[in-house]
Order: C-alpha cells, then structure tokens, then sequence
C-alpha cells in the first residue's frame, strides 16, 4: 500500500496491493469533493456551506446517499 500526500498532509492518491490507484480530488476546505478508482469508478461528494456532506453519488451516476439537516425546532 502507497500514500501520496499534496503540501496539506492530505491523501491525494492511494494504491492498493494489487497495484490499483485511486485519486482524490479535494476543494479549498480539504474535503474530498470527488474519488476515482479503476473498480468503481468516479464518485461524487458534496458539502453544504457549513461543510457538512449532503450528497454522495457513485460511478454509475446514482445517489447513494442523500442527507438534509434540519436546523434544531424545525
């Protein structure tokens, strides 16, 4: 197993034994805004404006995770 760190000590690339890389693209914040691997494929992250992980969507292109967060009374 490799790890490739950017100047942030962020993970931007992992490879597994079998030689399989997968990279990381983060945004300004250092959230991992999107995951590509050879067996899955590109996958999606999304932050509300506090940060927070709204939406994950995998390599076909379907929603697997979808999140709202209620303000507390409402």
């Amino acid at each position: 197993m490799t790890l490739t760190r950017n100047g942030k000590d962020e993970i931007t690339n992992y490879k597994d034994p079998n030689s399989l890389n997968t990279a990381f693209a983060r945004d300004g914040f250092g959230d991992v805004i999107q995951r590509t691997s050879p067996d899955t494929g590109t996958t999606l992250y999304a932050y509300d404006s506090l940060g927070k992980p709204t939406q994950i969507t995998d390599g076909r292109g379907v929603v697997t995770i979808s999140l709202t967060i209620m303000p507390v009374g409402c």
